[in-house]
């Protein structure tokens, strides 16, 4: 019996192994009483808390970009309605300058008021040129907007997509007993008596 403990002892430790879930790069590994779909379901949840996380950070990063676009978009929109007033009071001063020198055409304050209605209506064009250029600004301020909202949207695509395949690396590793661990309790001699049929079958003989 001593012999047949020694010889069922060294089978056991050379042919059994314990297989075991684990996720490497997350260093998650299947507990003693974890099921597989648990285990899993383990993975699954650690990759969305650490995919959040890292896109709640990337979003904070672009937060003041977004933020100082805007701010010059406000700026920009409000240079632009200014522009635009001025164009439209330089506009009515020329209308009246215009209609100021008919009636002083034939005084002699004449020369002095078409050169004053040359000189309103080269401000009307300047403030129409800055009317022109607020527009273009505010333009290229909002495109600025589109791109970084489309750059941002790229990497969260990266991050979410890195995540989701992330949570794919289960593998079974399989953990070879130490030869200290492996421990017969007994080996016990057990008389079995059976019945040979005519067939060659066994039947027991206990009932």
């Amino acid at each position: 019996l001593g012999k047949m403990e020694k010889e069922f002892s060294d089978w056991l430790y050379q042919t059994k192994r314990f297989a075991n879930l684990e996720h490497e790069k997350f260093k998650l590994y299947q507990g003693e009483t974890e099921s597989n779909v648990g285990f899993n379901a383990r993975v699954q949840q650690y990759a969305r808390e650490m995919r959040d996380e890292e896109l709640d950070e990337l979003q904070e990063k672009y937060e003041p970009k977004f933020e100082k676009i805007d701010d010059r978009i406000r700026k920009e929109e409000q240079d632009l309605a200014e522009a635009k007033a001025d164009v439209k009071d330089r506009k009515r001063a020329e209308w009246i300058g215009m209609a100021e020198t008919v009636f002083s055409v034939f005084s002699r304050r004449r020369a002095k008021s078409l050169n004053t209605i040359t000189s309103k209506s080269r401000m009307r064009r300047k403030a129409a040129e800055q009317v022109e250029a607020s527009i273009e600004d505010l333009e290229e301020l909002n495109q600025d907007f589109v791109d970084l909202k489309e750059e941002l949207d790229f990497k969260l695509d990266d991050i979410r997509e890195k995540w989701d395949k992330a949570a794919d690396g289960i593998q079974t590793r399989e953990i070879k007993p130490r030869r200290a661990d492996v421990m017969v309790d007994g080996v016990f001699l057990v008389w079995h008596p059976f019945w040979v049929c005519s067939n060659g079958d066994r039947a027991s003989a206990r009932g």
